[in-house]
């Protein structure tokens, strides 16, 4: 029985390694979003306790200098929290960029498994296909040497020695 050899084991291989390498880079990629989402949500946690200040500054006598400075921190707050934003589509953007990768990567090598898959298959089906008729070309010689041999045990004139 011949082994059985997968010609392009080494782009499957290479297949799993790239898709190893991007499972790697997405976890990465959404390691990195996580924590700029909680950059984010700190940054809107903190615009809305300025914003809460400057309600509360405005329930009792208006202090103008307060209301100036509180109005300049909420501005400072809304855009860093609007940094923050745009940081996190752009981190979004990379992890969904990853994902699409990791994808086609798995369908790459999903296809070369395939392929190794039926190669096997029909590599086993020829090989049985093989011993089939290596079993039956030893059955004919077999009966052929049986035949031959029986008649050797007989004589000329037909009666067995």
């Amino acid at each position: 029985m011949k082994r059985f050899h997968f010609r392009l084991q080494a782009l499957l291989d290479v297949a799993q390694h790239r898709e190893r390498s991007l499972q790697i880079e997405l976890v990465g990629a959404q390691s990195a979003e996580l924590e700029i989402r909680r950059r984010h949500e700190a940054a809107l946690r903190l615009l809305a306790e300025w914003e809460k200040r400057i309600r509360e500054n405005q329930k009792g006598q208006l202090d103008s200098r307060l209301l100036k400075d509180l109005l300049r921190g909420l501005e400072a707050v809304r855009q860093r929290a609007a940094k923050e934003r745009e940081t996190l589509r752009a981190a979004e953007q990379v992890v969904e960029g990853v994902r699409e990768r990791l994808t086609e990567a798995a369908r790459s090598r999903k296809s070369y498994e395939n392929l190794r898959e039926r190669m096997a298959k029909e590599h086993e089906t020829a090989d049985a296909r093989q011993q089939i008729k290596t079993s039956d070309d030893m059955s004919a010689v077999r009966a052929a040497t049986a035949r031959v041999g029986g008649a050797n045990n007989t004589t000329i004139t037909g009666v067995p020695a």
